[in-house]
């Protein structure tokens, strides 16, 4: 049974927050001052009291002296001072800056009771309280990460969580994140020391994250912005009450069937991730009472991962298996999906019958959704051999799954059928790359 003895709180603020780079604050310091944010949320501009072991239990904070303590809250205070918290109108005509406490006290000498004293500023209120429009997160999820970057990133990807997709220019990414300039003009510390733990620290939290560059066109091809692409949440998921076996579960799954995390990668965030939860996978794994969907070694078989290439095709794709395409937890609901092939030869037999033996499961399914796609395509562009079939049908998942089923029907659904890019001269990959266009443009006017 999986533990969980993280605070669980609902961290919910103005997306203006996510503006300010909190330049020079280190992992401990975010998660001091994100802590503090959980307790001064909806209390106007009351004076809060935070005895120290409450903050300290709340922060997940380690070392257990209080001078050491002291002193990292003091520096959050510090930095605190350097930043100028706002709001900017829509036209950004109208700007406001302002700092976020008009008190911000460390009590520890002479009392014992130990504590820290904050209130927020009056202009800093609707920034926390009372808000038409809002970024939220569990604070323990925050917590748990190790890395600024990650940190920063987890805070700024919530923000489009129904969206499933973030893009920054370049010069923002860099602003935001505080990303010092020598890694700028270093393409492996910017991979490896930005990207890397972005990644491998976030893949368990958004399902099929993928991070991509998009490089300029000019001499040298820089990169011109970063995208990060995932499986949109829904708007009703719940943050908090969460179940702690629920969420390793599906944390794992989201892990392990990341395709852009080496081996190597998800074999080390497993056992962290498994660690968080108060599990030892190793000793699990030792005993043989790992249970199936934690093992490592099939997760990347046949498995089509949201958000992958879209042009690589995957070995042996005839013999899919569409269950994979489906979360275990809605496996778990009873949806049973019936094995079926994939190729264009084989197509309507098996959709028939699918439909007749899976008519109920299916009308809420992934693959419901997965079929009207691939039948909308093959309408519009039909399908020209069997390798185009395979990368098709493969891409099709991928966009199904990565900008919601719907939103590809809709997309598919207003091509003109005699749009240029239908005809014959165009081959598979052209259009695929044509139809990654129209589902980026359709997202983003959403």
């Amino acid at each position: 049974m999986a533990k969980q003895n993280d605070y669980n709180a609902l961290l919910k603020y103005d997306p203006e927050l996510n503006t300010i780079p909190f330049r020079k604050f280190n992992s401990v310091e975010m998660d001091l001052l994100f802590a503090v944010l959980t307790q001064v949320k909806d209390k106007g501009n009351s004076l809060v009291v935070l005895p120290f072991e409450r903050l300290k239990n709340i922060s997940s904070y380690s070392p257990t002296a209080n001078k050491r303590f002291v002193a990292d809250v003091y520096s959050v205070a510090d930095k605190l001072l350097s930043l100028r918290f706002g709001r900017t109108s829509k036209s950004g005509l109208t700007i406001e800056r302002f700092v976020l406490f008009t008190k911000f006290a460390v009590i520890a000498e002479n009392t014992d009771k130990p504590r820290l004293e904050v209130q927020v500023f009056d202009e800093a209120i609707p920034l926390l309280n009372d808000l038409t429009r809002w970024v939220r997160f569990n604070y323990s999820d925050f917590v748990k990460l190790k890395s600024t970057y990650a940190k920063t990133m987890f805070r700024l990807l919530k923000q489009y969580r129904t969206t499933g997709l973030a893009v920054y220019k370049i010069d923002d990414f860099y602003e935001l994140l505080s990303i010092p300039k020598s890694y700028r003009y270093n393409q492996a510390n910017l991979d490896a020391r930005v990207l890397k733990p972005i990644k491998t620290e976030l893949s368990p939290l958004f399902r099929g994250l993928t991070v991509r560059k998009i490089h300029s066109s000019k001499r040298g091809h820089p990169i011109k912005e970063i995208q990060f692409i995932f499986k949109p949440e829904l708007k009703k998921s719940e943050d908090i009450k969460r179940n702690p076996d629920f969420m390793l579960h599906n944390q794992t799954f989201n892990l392990i069937h990341n395709l852009d995390l080496s081996s190597e990668e998800r074999r080390k965030q497993v056992i962290k991730l498994f660690s968080d939860f108060n599990e030892d996978y190793l000793e699990l794994e030792r005993k043989g009472a790992l249970p199936e969907w934690a093992k490592l070694e099939d997760s990347n078989s046949d498995y089509i991962q949201y958000g992958h290439d879209d042009n690589e095709v995957i070995t042996d794709f005839e013999n899919v298996d569409l269950e994979k395409f489906v979360t275990d937890f809605e496996k778990s609901q009873s949806i049973d999906v019936e094995t079926f092939n994939v190729t264009a030869d084989h197509h309507n037999k098996n959709v028939q019958k699918i439909r007749e033996e899976n008519e109920e499961a299916l009308e809420q399914s992934l693959d419901n959704v997965i079929v009207k796609v691939y039948d909308k395509w093959v309408e519009l562009f039909g399908v020209d051999n069997a390798e185009d079939s395979k990368q098709i049908v493969k891409s099709l998942i991928n966009f199904a799954k990565r900008y919601d089923g719907e939103t590809v029907l809709e997309v598919l659904n207003s091509i003109k059928p005699d749009t240029a890019i239908t005809k014959k001269n165009f081959d598979a990959n052209a259009r695929l790359s044509y139809l990654n266009s129209r589902l980026l443009l359709a997202v983003r006017k959403k």
